[in-house]
């Protein structure tokens, strides 16, 4: 019985190794969702409420995008795209606002992280 043990664990130790297959790095699998880098909500000072007829403008270096209003006062933009933006907030007789988000990648590289702003404007 003994002389069985020893192939058994050695059998056993073997199969427990390290899966490694010479140091190469696995591979993310990556889904096609599209994510925006930045939400952002804006909303009236005074009431709390959200606005419409707002413009927000990004930029990063040469780079301009104007985020697109997805319900009123939600504005969306960055699809997949890390970078150190400006958003320049704009309404017709309200103060601009000038705000810097940062947009990162998560950690297996397939997506952006999306950073939610909430940006309040005083009236003129």
């Amino acid at each position: 019985m003994k002389y069985l043990l020893l192939p058994i664990m050695l059998l056993f130790f073997i199969s427990c190794g390290d899966d490694d297959d010479g140091g190469a790095e696995e591979v993310a699998t990556c889904t096609t969702e599209v994510r925006d880098g930045v939400v952002v909500t804006v909303l009236d000072a005074m009431t709390s409420q959200p606005l419409d007829g707002v413009t927000i403008n990004a930029t990063e270096g040469s780079f301009m995008e104007q985020l697109q209003e997805s319900s009123t006062g939600v504005f969306r933009g960055l699809a997949e795209r890390a970078g150190t933006y400006s958003l320049v907030i704009e309404r017709d007789g309200y103060q601009t606002v000038i705000e810097s988000v940062i947009v990162t990648e998560t950690e297996d590289l397939c997506h952006v992280i999306t950073e939610n702003v909430t940006v309040t404007l005083e009236e003129l």
